[in-house]
């Protein structure tokens, strides 16, 4: 019997043999997917196991061709994991033919400071609400108009949007290297990779309760001014 990890990050199972072949065949599990025997403690892609291999020929034992120099295809999409694979990987493709960093990421530009926590990039993201204080303490110390505020802002996401891809695809080559060097076996490699990548869900929820909170604030101030306006009249 086997455990496996789904593209939402939870753990299903046990499930039989059949059952793998089977999802495999509805493509609801992919070659990355971590899978593991209840009787073992490591996770490893299924296609690592000889009974599924089959069920993907073109994925071998080894390392699909790097997609940049160092650093295959299988590490790049095991520290992604299943949430928007493909499009990174078509990104980083691209990045690593041409040479280029600029590649353009709407979630990065919309929501930088989201984005950032979403994808584990926790640096980045204590670098962003570093700037948005350092440019609050110098509109108040400067007396500078909301105006600069606001251009910082834009400029600050312009920056993300452009080069948000290949900052994540820096941060994977970084993190991916620290693994593989702390980890000899493959095994736990591909255990690591997956606990240290992927995507954080509960940043949604945690950036979402002070978001709430400053609505329902505004709703209650708006509230009272109209009751106030109400009575003077």
């Amino acid at each position: 019997m086997y455990q496996i990890i789904g593209a939402d990050g939870r753990e299903y199972g046990p499930l039989t043999a059949e059952q793998i072949r089977a999802w495999a065949t509805e493509d609801r599990i992919r070659p990355e997917t971590m899978v593991k025997m209840e009787s073992d403690q490591h996770w490893k892609p299924v296609s690592t196991f000889p009974e599924f291999a089959n069920l993907w020929p073109q994925v071998g034992t080894q390392n699909r061709p790097a997609v940049v120099s160092d650093i295959s295809e299988d590490e790049l999409r095991l520290f992604v994991g299943d949430k928007n694979q493909h499009y990174y990987l078509s990104k980083w493709q691209v990045i690593a033919a041409t040479g280029g960093k600029v590649s353009w990421n709407w979630a990065a530009f919309f929501g930088e400071i989201i984005w950032t926590a979403y994808r584990k990039m926790y640096l980045y993201t204590f670098v962003i609400l570093a700037v948005m204080a350092a440019t609050g303490l110098l509109e108040a110390g400067l007396g500078l108009s909301n105006i600069f505020c606001c251009g910082m802002s834009i400029l600050e996401s312009v920056v993300f949007g452009m080069f948000g891809n290949y900052l994540y695809l820096t941060h994977a080559r970084r993190k991916i290297a620290e693994v593989k060097l702390a980890y000899q076996d493959q095994n736990l490699q591909c255990e690591q990779l997956a606990q240290i990548g992927g995507i954080n869900r509960r940043v949604i929820l945690w950036l979402s309760i002070p978001l709430i909170l400053l609505l329902v604030t505004a709703i209650v101030l708006l509230i009272v001014i109209a009751i106030k306006i109400a009575l003077v009249k």
